[in-house]
């Protein structure tokens, strides 16, 4: 009877245990996507930049003249904006750390290596410049009638919207948005690069 009672008493606690560590966390009832700006993601890498909820629609923009030039993708979460993405083709010499500094809070500047020139991570959000020349086919030149501005790298800038009580530190949500460029970027490379 003792020995019952003492199994009784384990089986108790274990169960509490377990209760206690249950996954109380958002829960994310939409299906991650495989695609941001028409570029394969790692869904386990996305998804930390992206809200918790119930529904997911992403919507694209192109420029209205060249669509191979520029591109925006709006991801919102049960209708609230969340991850942005803008693509933007460029040419001309400058560092991106330091010109979209004023988009961010506290853009520090990263190495992402490859053909990236430059990089800043935020805590809400990244702006990257990277070697880029546009594959045949696709609009080599701002203006492509003189043919003036011959494009040689590509402007990817990422921001969400950080929630007012989120717990997770500026140093973890930087770190989970380098792993996502980490994956991202050579997968848009092949999109956009030649």
């Amino acid at each position: 009877m003792n020995r019952l009672l003492k199994i009784g008493a384990l089986a108790t606690a274990t169960a509490l245990l377990l209760v206690g560590c249950s996954d109380d966390g958002p829960s994310y009832d939409y299906a991650i996507p495989k695609n941001i700006c028409e570029v394969p993601v790692v869904a386990a890498d996305l998804k930390p930049l992206l809200a918790p909820g119930e529904s997911i629609r992403e919507r694209i923009s192109r420029d209205a003249t060249h669509h191979d030039t520029s591109q925006s993708c709006r991801v919102a979460v049960d209708k609230k904006r969340g991850l942005n993405v803008w693509l933007i083709r460029s040419y001309g010499e400058f560092d991106i750390a330091k010109e979209a500094a004023h988009k961010y809070n506290d853009l520090r500047r990263v190495s992402l290596g490859r053909n990236v020139t430059s990089a800043g991570i935020a805590e809400n959000g990244a702006a990257v410049r990277m070697s880029c020349r546009p594959r045949p086919g696709q609009t080599q030149y701002d203006s492509p009638e003189s043919k003036t501005g011959k494009y040689t790298h590509l402007v990817m800038e990422l921001t969400f919207r950080v929630g007012s009580g989120e717990a997770q530190s500026g140093v973890r949500k930087r770190a989970e948005i380098d792993t996502f460029l980490r994956s991202y970027l050579p997968k848009l490379t092949e999109r956009w690069c030649a």
